[in-house]
């Protein structure tokens, strides 16, 4: 199959992560990946395709990024395009197209009640943007990234399919080895308030464990002064993440909200827990080395002091494992092809 995935080029984020996952795992079943992205912004998978490192279909002028995909979807004979992130997709004459449907487009009610007054639809306590449903409408099928986001989504499209992002089964290490008392947190900008950063460090304070360490991943912005607990490295590589965390703790997402919390999931596979805030993506997900708990310095503080006590195996959940979650999406690439039920 021809698959062409168009995806996000706007800044390094997990769903540029997922597009990166799925190319290599979709070309690794023998199928013929194009990716597109739009030129606009620096993200790394649009420079990719600049230095010919993936084989793109792109990149194309923002403005009329739907239009060029089309058109190039169409010349290269594309049996489907899969829109890793929805920008851009307009009336479409081409092939068959699948999109994936994430949470920064069901943004939380309380965030934009103002936006409901423009005609927003809420949604199982979500918000799709008119952009969103727009997109929504014409596609083929809706990939949605987690069971809540199928939910919401079902309200808007008729043709939805949960079908989780996943990790490399070469990515997937043996956990139960001793680690270093310390916690990680990673983000592309530390000081981004979504990422919820000061609930992380508050509650590394609070903790019992003695010596605890907080590595902090990513830029660190406007963030300010930090306790001398806190171990800012700056950004760092994919690989170079995946070590830390394979040496570390747990993870902390204590965020907002996110598109899913790819990290988590890098996390797990490298046998690190995971302490997370009730996100979405993560509802009803199942691993020995998950904590989901509220929002709080307590509730994070007690979840850090369980999983430095707990040595026992962190597992990815099935759902995640790349054969399953690849058998899953071609299931819905042919659905798609084959046209409404």
């Amino acid at each position: 199959m021809r698959i062409v995935l168009a995806g996000s080029s706007q800044q390094p984020n997990g769903i540029e992560r997922y597009t990166d996952i799925l190319h290599a795992a979709l070309d690794g079943r023998g199928h013929d990946v194009l990716t597109f992205a739009p030129s606009q912004g620096s993200g790394r998978l649009s420079q990719k395709i600049q230095a010919g490192l993936n084989r793109g279909v792109g990149p194309f002028a923002s403005a009329t990024a739907w239009k060029d995909l089309a058109a190039a979807a169409t010349l290269h004979r594309a049996d489907l395009v899969h829109y890793t992130y929805p920008q851009y997709l307009a009336p479409w004459s081409g092939p068959p197209s699948v999109v994936s449907v994430w949470h920064s487009h069901l943004r939380p009610l309380r965030r934009a009640r103002t936006s409901a007054e423009r005609g927003e639809r809420a949604v199982d306590g979500f918000l799709f943007g008119l952009s969103d449903r727009l997109a929504f409408r014409f596609a083929d099928r809706l990939a949605a990234v987690s069971r809540p986001a199928a939910r919401a989504a079902s309200e808007v499209h008729d043709r939805v399919d949960f079908t989780a992002p996943f990790i490399p089964e070469s990515m997937i290490v043996p956990s139960g080895q001793r680690r270093k008392r310390t916690a990680v947190v990673v983000a592309y900008r530390l000081d981004e308030p979504r990422k919820n950063i000061r609930l992380a460090v508050d509650a590394v304070a609070h903790a019992k464990v003695p010596g605890l360490e907080l590595l902090m991943v990513g830029e660190l912005g406007r963030l300010g002064s930090l306790p001398d607990f806190c171990r800012p490295v700056g950004p760092l590589s994919r690989s170079q993440v995946s070590e830390v965390l394979g040496e570390s703790t747990c993870l902390l997402l204590p965020s907002l909200y996110e598109e899913f919390g790819y990290v988590g999931l890098e996390a797990l596979a490298a046998g690190c827990h995971v302490v997370a805030a009730p996100l979405d993506g993560y509802a009803g997900m199942q691993s020995s080395g998950l904590q989901v708990v509220d929002r709080t310095i307590d509730g994070f503080a007690t979840a850090i002091d369980r999983s430095t006590d707990d040595v026992g195996t962190v597992e990815l959940p099935p759902e995640c494992r790349e054969r399953a979650a690849v058998d899953r999406l071609l299931r819905v690439y042919e659905a798609a092809r084959n046209g409404p039920d």
